[in-house]
């Protein structure tokens, strides 16, 4: 072969693998093009559904205000109904002890101690109007 056969050989495989390049980098170009397309088809669907997701997390919203109103106004009620609870509580324990002030306890004394008890009471009624006696024991007249 000559060298001019050699020559165009080589230009030849040049070109071959020239084309295959231009082959890949239109493929990819293609590619890009593809990717780009879906790119915003997605993204078109994606605005499509806001609104839908933005309407859905309103209503979770007001959901959750609602929710939150019910359950300030259970414990709300619960509160009461304690302090209702407590008040009967006490109500009822200052009557028991009401009750237990009002039981007279009858203790038997001693004959002997009776009459002297008697004596006294009688000699506290039966003193002049003009003398009382003062806590301390002194007498006082008028």
């Amino acid at each position: 072969m000559s060298e001019r056969d050699l020559l165009i050989e080589r230009l030849e495989k040049k070109l071959a693998e020239k084309e295959r390049e231009l082959a890949e980098l239109k493929k990819m170009t293609y590619s890009r093009e593809d990717f780009e397309r879906i790119k915003e088809e997605i993204i078109s669907q994606i605005r499509a559904e806001i609104p839908d997701v933005s309407q859905k997390i309103s209503e979770l919203e007001s959901k959750i205000v609602e929710l939150r109103r019910a359950v300030e106004s259970v414990i709300n009620e619960v509160a009461y109904i304690k302090g209702e609870i407590k008040s009967l509580i006490e109500k009822e324990e200052s009557a028991e002890k009401v009750q237990t002030e009002e039981r007279v306890v009858y203790v038997p004394q001693h004959q002997g101690e009776r009459e002297k008890e008697d004596l006294i009471d009688t000699e506290r009624k039966e003193k002049p109007k003009g003398e009382e006696k003062d806590e301390d024991g002194i007498i006082i007249c008028d």
